[in-house]
């Protein structure tokens, strides 16, 4: 099975309008772009910007940040499959998957029960 490689927004704003019959003309027009700003889109030339998203996601009745999201998530499969970064060392030693944080030490209860500690951080004083 050949693996799927990165789906460019273009893809799903072309199944969108074929799925409503509309074409590229008519969604330019209604959205107040050239049809070759869409066109550019739909054949993966260009990318959706954020001028792109606020148009479609109103014309769609879909946030703007979804469509950026689709357009970020291209990105990243793009970059990630043409930046080999096994050369880079981590600046820091990330946490193990199952670390959890310290228990409170009997000192710091005390302390906390005494008034020197707040039970929780950034509540306010009564």
């Amino acid at each position: 099975m050949t693996p799927i490689g990165p789906i460019h927004p273009g893809e799903d704003l072309a199944e969108i309008l074929e799925d409503l019959e509309i074409t590229q003309r008519q969604f330019a027009m209604a959205i107040g772009v050239s049809q070759s700003r869409i066109n550019r889109i739909i054949n993966r030339r260009s990318p959706v910007t954020a001028d792109m998203a606020v148009r479609i996601g109103r014309a769609f009745g879909q946030s703007a940040e979804f469509w950026m999201n689709l357009q970020q998530m291209y990105d990243l499969e793009v970059a990630r499959a043409a930046i080999d970064v096994s050369a880079i060392d981590p600046l820091y030693e990330p946490l193990p998957d199952d670390w959890t944080p310290p228990l409170e030490s009997e000192e710091d209860a005390k302390r906390r029960d005494a008034g020197g500690i707040p039970a929780t951080a950034g509540t306010p004083a009564t």
